[in-house]
């Protein structure tokens, strides 16, 4: 199966997003593809974070900046 890393998923995504907004169609349609785009970014996203062994500790710092 082909892999395509994660970064080019998301930039592919943005670019399909981008096209979405410039070409001449439908509102509704344009509006779609523009919903679909960001939640598919919004899981690739979610999938990043639960693949990544220092997202929490690196949360637990940033919130403990922030509390001070």
């Amino acid at each position: 199966m082909n892999h395509i890393p994660p970064f080019e998923q998301v930039l592919g995504l943005g670019i399909i997003g981008t096209l979405a907004s410039i070409l001449d169609m439908n509102e509704a349609l344009k509006f779609l593809i523009l919903i679909m785009t960001f939640c598919g970014l919004v899981i690739k996203l979610w999938e990043q974070i639960k693949k990544s062994e220092h997202f929490l500790p690196d949360l637990k710092k940033l919130w403990a900046k922030f509390k001070k």
